[in-house]
């Protein structure tokens, strides 16, 4: 989990964890019950508190509530009281640390990359070199400007910031448009995986193979101009040579196991603007499940 996400939970559970105590006639009350379990549920996601479905601790109560107060009796106030206030009192301590350890904050303009499996300092080098490659001159060019903000400790993501809402949007649709290209990369790959099960000539998988390289660079075309036709009123050859790239280089990326999103806050805005990278490690596992074929000296192609 990224250090940003846990302080956008602790910030959110700073917030809204405010009971506010009452009484009335020998019965005592907390309000502000469906803030605080925002809070709570702010904790569980990121494991401050834990969350049990049999467990009747004061927290577990406080999220099968579904008004905005709580009676309670003489007995079981003061313990309420004491749990609350300590937990206000920790959630005070930790969104100062956490606002002043993590400073960055993130707007509709920053964008979340996950790289890729890194060994060594050439891996974080050839990632980055990857990431201006695909987004430098697409982002300028809509107006934005590319800005390394942030490495998030102990992680291998980083944030970045592009200046301006619409080039957010031009680079998450980059990255989509390089997703599909994964996609198609994979499927074609599997496809060449079911071939090699045969033992077809030399010559044969030579074809294949530049058949399936044709595929490929039709798929980035066609996704680079689909691009530009979101963007842009008018075609032009070199803004679409420069897509292109674009998508060439954010589908390297993705294809060495790196993934590109959205602001939680853009992805507020626009439902569909995030990717689900899950879909590439099923091709992964189709790959490496499929079982080598038989073939009988017949059935072999003659080299």
């Amino acid at each position: 989990m990224r250090l940003i996400d846990i302080k956008r939970s602790i910030n959110i559970a700073y917030e809204n964890f405010h009971p506010k105590y009452g009484s009335n006639n020998g019965n005592y009350y907390i309000d502000n019950i469906q803030a605080m379990k925002v809070a709570i549920q702010e904790l569980y996601n990121i494991g401050i508190i834990g969350y049990n479905e049999k467990s009747l601790d004061m927290y577990s109560i406080v999220i099968s509530y579904v008004t905005d107060r709580m009676v309670l009796d003489g007995n079981q106030i003061n313990g309420y009281k004491n749990e609350f206030s300590k937990m206000e009192y920790t959630l005070k301590l930790m969104c100062q640390w956490i606002n002043s350890y993590v400073p960055t904050e993130e707007t509709e303009e920053t964008i979340n990359i996950r790289l890729p499996q890194i060994h060594n300092l050439e891996g974080i080098i050839e990632s980055c070199k990857l990431i201006n490659k695909s987004l430098s001159q697409s982002v300028a060019e809509i107006g934005g400007t590319l800005e390394f903000k942030q490495l998030d400790y102990g992680s291998s993501w980083i944030i970045i910031s592009v200046g301006a809402t619409v080039a957010a949007g031009m680079v998450m649709s980059i990255a989509k448009a390089a997703y599909y290209v994964a996609k198609k990369f994979y499927a074609i790959k599997l496809m060449a995986k079911q071939y090699e099960r045969y033992a077809m000539g030399n010559e044969v998988m030579k074809t294949i193979k530049e058949t399936n390289e044709r595929m490929l660079n039709e798929e980035i075309d066609a996704q680079a101009r689909q691009l530009e036709s979101q963007y842009y009123p008018e075609s032009n050859n070199e803004r679409l040579g420069r897509l292109r790239v674009s998508v060439k280089e954010m589908y390297k990326l993705i294809e060495l196991g790196g993934e590109v999103h959205p602001s939680l806050i853009l992805k507020d805005n626009d439902k569909d603007m995030d990717i689900d990278y899950k879909q590439l490690l099923n091709f992964n596992k189709e790959m490496g499940l499929l079982p080598k074929e038989e073939t009988s000296d017949n059935d072999k192609q003659p080299q």
